[in-house]
Parts: structure tokens; sequence; C-alpha cells
């Protein structure tokens, strides 16, 4: 396996946009491989000129999520579930557009959800169903490898630690050989 030394645009932005394209040639003048692409929101990356400056550039990517309230797979309500898969799909979309083969993050509940209870056996079967929709859309419209991050109790109460991460990855890898386990620090 060869390694790559990457940095994070979230160090520079929290929503990565237009504005935001210094950045790339900032981090190959720093030295660095590739670049993790902190997609906030799906709908508003600019997908095609950070297409354009990564090969002016000449450094790869990967890409991470974070989803929200609104889009939170894990959420009781039908509507909100569905426009988690949505985002998640689209960021599908954004990593093959960029040829990025990884797609990483909080990509399992919304960041900060939090119930004040453990997980419930509906949260973790909604979760499975919305990842597992994801994952079968990664396979059939790419190479891209989706990673879930395990997170502490503060930022979700979903998947934090690594026992229920790897469990997660179990169910799904079954069905979807190109979904793995990434852990946070």
């Amino acid at each position: 396996m060869n390694f790559k030394f990457g940095v994070d645009t979230f160090i520079w932005a929290e929503a990565y946009g237009e504005e935001h394209l210094w950045i790339i040639p900032k981090a190959k003048e720093l030295g660095f491989e590739v670049i993790d692409f902190a997609i906030s929101n799906p709908f508003t990356f600019p997908v095609e000129k950070v297409k354009a400056e990564l090969e002016r550039v000449g450094i790869d990517c990967v890409c991470t999520t974070t989803l929200t309230p609104e889009t939170n797979p894990i959420s009781p309500d039908a509507e909100i579930r569905a426009e988690g898969v949505k985002a998640m799909k689209k960021c599908v979309d954004i990593c093959n557009e960029l040829g990025a083969p990884i797609l990483g993050g909080v990509n399992y509940a919304g960041w900060g959800y939090l119930t004040k209870k453990p997980r419930t056996e509906e949260e973790w079967n909604w979760g499975v169903e919305c990842m597992r929709e994801v994952a079968e859309y990664a396979k059939e419209t790419g190479d891209v490898t989706i990673c879930v991050e395990c997170v502490n109790r503060f930022e979700t109460h979903f998947l934090n630690i690594q026992k229920m991460q790897l469990h997660s990855v179990r169910m799904l890898e079954q069905e979807m050989s190109r979904f793995i386990s990434m852990s946070s620090t």
C-alpha cells in the first residue's frame, strides 16, 4: 500500500467554496501530496473549478463530509433520511468527478445529533438502510470507497466506539466491497 502525506481543507475553511481555491496550490507548496476536501454542502461545492485547479496544480484528492440535522440518515423523519441519502449520493458524484477514491467523515448521522439516549435499534436499521443505498450507488457509478469515521460521544451518540464502527462495516461489507472504517484522532 502506498501512503501519501495529505492535509484537510477544514483547517483553512469550514465550508469550502470557490473563494477557497487558493488552498489547492498552497497545499502543494507546503509539500502535501493529497488534499482532503471537507464537503459541508455537496450542492454548492464548486466541482468543475476544483477539478481544473487540481489538474493545474498536480495534486491528488480525497473527500470527506459531515451530514447535518437536515440530512441526518438516522432521523426519525423519513424525509430527512431521504435528504441524507441524496446528499451522500451527491458526494459520491463529486468524488467520481474529481477522481477521489475515498469518501469519509461523519457520513452516517447528522454531526452533533444527540438524543441523550443510547442508540436505538430503529436508528441502527435506518442508518444501515441509508448507507447500504449509498454504498450500492457508489459501486454502480464508479470506484469510490466509503469510509466511516468514528467520533467522540460529544459529536454523536451513534458510532463512537470502534466495536460498533467495525460492526457497521461488517454488516455492510457482506454486500458492498467498497466500504471501510477509519478512526478519528
